[in-house]
C-alpha cells in the first residue's frame, strides 16, 4: 500500500518539502504513479528517524527493489516484515539486514564502518 507525501507528512509532522530533501539524502524511498510519488504505507506506522536509518542502509536507486525489501518477510527477522520487526524493538538486526542486503547487490563494501 502506498501513501501521498501529505498523507506521510502529517504523521510525522514534516512538509512535503522535507520529504522531498529526505529522498535526495536516500533517507526516503519513493514511487512515482503517474505523475506523482508515492511513499510506502508502512513509513507513517513507524518513528521517523528508524525509517531514514534504515533507508540510508538500502544503497542503490533500485526504489521497487526497495519497496520489496520493506513489504516482505524476512528469515533472518524470524518470517517477520521490516515494519512488524522494528514495531517489536528489533531495530538493529533490520539495520543489519538492510546493510546485508545492499551488499549482496554488490553496493557497498564488505567492511560497515566504511
Amino acid at each position: 500500500m502506498l501513501v501521498d507525501s501529505s498523507h506521510l507528512g502529517q504523521a510525522w509532522g514534516e512538509s512535503r518539502a522535507t520529504l522531498a530533501k529526505a529522498c535526495m539524502r536516500n533517507e526516503l524511498v519513493r514511487l512515482r504513479v503517474g505523475r506523482p510519488w508515492f511513499y510506502p504505507a508502512v513509513f507513517s506506522r513507524l518513528l521517523r528517524d528508524e525509517v531514514y536509518r534504515v533507508n540510508r542502509a538500502l544503497k542503490g536507486d533500485d526504489a521497487a527493489g526497495k519497496f520489496v525489501f520493506w513489504h516482505r518477510t524476512h528469515g533472518g527477522l524470524g518470517g517477520r516484515d521490516v515494519c512488524h520487526a522494528l514495531r517489536h524493538g528489533l531495530f538493529d538486526r533490520v539495520l543489519d539486514l538492510a546493510f546485508g542486503w545492499s551488499q549482496e547487490r554488490g553496493l557497498v563494501e564488505d567492511d560497515p564502518l566504511n
